[in-house]
């Protein structure tokens, strides 16, 4: 009989190596701006390239001034009493974060206030790049309403104990980083890295936060009367102070900022009389009244209390008929194949419901294999996949799997996510309503209640990589710009007015956010389009995805244009209006001419 022993070793899981060293960072700050602000709570934790915990480290911080919003972070002046300031800190922050990958949600906002107060300090942070989840998670596609914290911490199936604050936002970080970071590395999904080469960006801040008030509505603010706390009001139009400051400031003494003048707005804040912008001339119509910057300001001073009602839940519904056709619900990888033959059954896939993915990520369902699929670097980890008949588009057999299959990546179990959450439950992720599917030509019309649209635009990682310029232009009735100042590019990334702005900071894709309510004139509209440099085209960039999503981040509309052959520059879509009503339209319209000529045929005058 053979002998058993006991002490042999076990097969031991694949280890896992996510190939970089990271320092996952949460901080609490004064208000919004790294240059003016300043940071009242930090939090770090040590990961090492194998997902282990290694360090945690966290500190209130001494602003040297007010805490700013406590009724977001919760950290008043006396819980700052004898708290550091970031100079007695610094170094232990630069300790922590040396050699590593930053890594934090909406990573330029921290990394900017890290460098910020560094700075201050003459102390350099030596880490060469840094990492969002927030673009991790669009990157890998998620099915999930939208990317805030709280809801990936439900899709990670982690609890919030204490949301705004640095320590547990650490914490349910590194569980959704960890998770986010695994599927990355089974589908083998390029990271968003951004270098810290140079000062971080402002955060964009032109919307106005949501707030749940705690304040019964008080209705229309006149002139003689001092302001209450419940009044709604609207911003529109340029400001001496930064926007974002009002509206903190505002928040802060008890008034709700609101993104659109409506009955309910108590007052609109505007420095020009004569504006014209969708704001104004609504708040025109509805009679409301119209106080400048200062004496909004002014008013701040001696705002009266209002009638406490405690915290309501604020339920938003979005109407959407979605994808229909028997794909609906399916996406799509679409591999090899000349140009024509592609581009046709990507719009065949669309016709039919289904979304066409740019990228193979863990959430793709189903392969569309074209003549030489067997040669795209993709295909050998496709085994998985359900297999679509590129005529019939019905399932069709997958080939025998491959010894030289990619093995899985194992499930992660972090420290982080396996601290103890009292008896609370993690919540079950929200629905997530369906998105339109719009082919080439293909319109949609926006609801008059969201105004500040996010469009992301992303396309496959090459090796060598073909980087992609998206561009834009608000024009007049003509479809010429306004002025050359209303084009928007990577050496100005907004308009004057910042109706239209552009973040390239992230590889692979890039954002633009289009204010509807601060676009005046007649006939306005924006023009989106791309262009690659070097003589690059479209053919070798191929198939470029739009997702345009509202203000909460949901997904409204999605598309892929795949029109580009021997191209260097393409019209993507176009906001317009139709019967005072915005739409969105995808375009898809192709040029052989660089970036220059591009500008020249909507008017800029290029030097």
């Amino acid at each position: 009989m053979r002998s058993l022993s006991l002490f042999g070793s076990r097969p031991s899981e694949p280890v896992v190596d996510f190939g970089y060293d990271f320092a996952l960072v949460d901080v609490e700050t004064t208000g919004l701006y790294p240059q003016s602000d300043r940071v009242v709570q930090i939090a770090v934790r040590q990961v090492d390239r194998h997902g282990k915990t290694q360090n945690t480290w966290h500190s209130l911080v001494d602003p040297g001034r007010d805490p700013g919003p406590t009724h977001i972070h919760g950290i008043t002046a006396e819980m700052l009493t004898g708290a550091p300031r970031f100079t007695v800190i610094a170094p232990k922050v630069a300790e922590l974060v040396a050699g590593r990958v930053l890594v934090a949600h909406n990573a330029s906002f921290d990394w900017g206030f890290l460098q910020a107060e560094s700075l201050r300090c003459v102390i350099g942070l030596q880490s060469s790049h840094r990492l969002c989840t927030l673009a991790l998670a669009r990157r890998l596609d998620l099915d999930v309403r939208d990317h805030k914290l709280g809801t990936l911490a439900a899709w990670a199936r982690i609890q919030q104990l204490q949301a705004h604050s640095a320590v547990d936002d650490v914490r349910v970080l590194e569980a959704i980083f960890l998770k986010l970071m695994t599927e990355a590395t089974r589908g083998q999904v390029a990271l968003p890295m951004s270098a810290n080469t140079a000062a971080a960006r402002q955060p964009w801040g032109e919307r106005a936060p949501a707030v749940t008030s705690t304040w019964a509505p008080v209705g229309a603010w006149t002139e003689g009367q001092p302001l209450v706390q419940g009044m709604k009001f609207v911003i529109t139009g340029g400001t001496r102070t930064p926007r974002d400051e009002l509206y903190l400031t505002g928040i802060a003494a008890g008034l709700t900022p609101m993104n659109s003048v409506s009955s309910r707005t108590s007052f609109l804040v505007c420095n020009d009389p004569a504006l014209a912008t969708r704001k104004a001339i609504a708040a025109g119509d509805l009679a409301s009244s119209v106080i400048t910057e200062d004496r909004f300001r002014a008013l701040l001073q001696s705002v009266q209390p209002g009638t406490p009602i405690g915290a309501r839940p604020v339920v938003r519904v979005t109407t959407s008929t979605g994808p229909v056709g028997r794909l609906k619900g399916c996406r799509v990888l679409v591999l090899g194949g000349p140009h024509d033959v592609s581009a046709r059954v990507r719009d065949e896939v669309m016709a039919h419901g289904g979304r066409v993915a740019v990228n193979l990520t863990p959430t793709v369902s189903h392969l569309i294999a074209l003549g030489a699929a067997d040669t795209d670097i993709r295909y050998p980890r496709t085994t998985h996949l359900l297999r679509l008949d590129p005529v019939t588009l019905l399932i069709a057999p997958a080939p025998a799997p491959s010894q030289a299959d990619t093995p899985p990546v194992p499930d992660h179990q972090t420290d982080a996510a396996a601290e103890p959450v009292g008896d609370a439950t993690p919540p079950d992720p929200a629905p997530v309503p369906p998105a339109r599917i719009l082919r080439r030509g293909e319109v949609t019309d926006l609801p008059d209640e969201v105004t500040i649209w996010d469009l992301f635009v992303s396309w496959t990682l090459a090796d060598p990589p073909l980087e992609l310029d998206v561009v834009a232009f608000v024009t007049d009735a003509d479809e010429k710009v306004i002025s050359d100042e209303h084009f928007v590019f990577f050496n100005a990334l907004e308009t004057p007015g910042r109706e239209v702005r552009l973040e390239i900071e992230t590889n692979g894709e890039s954002r633009l956010v289009v204010d509807l309510d601060e676009l005046s004139n007649p006939g306005v509209r924006v023009v989106v389009g791309a262009s690659l440099a070097g003589g690059r085209t479209f053919g070798e960039l191929g198939p470029v995805e739009l997702v345009l999503r509202d203000t909460d981040g949901a997904p409204w509309a999605r598309t892929v244009l795949d029109a580009g052959t021997t191209e260097n520059s393409l019209v993507l879509g176009e906001f317009y209006q139709r019967n005072d009503r915005w739409r969105f339209r995808a375009v898809g319209q192709g040029y052989e001419e660089p970036l220059a000529g591009f500008a020249t045929r909507y008017g800029v005058d290029v030097a």
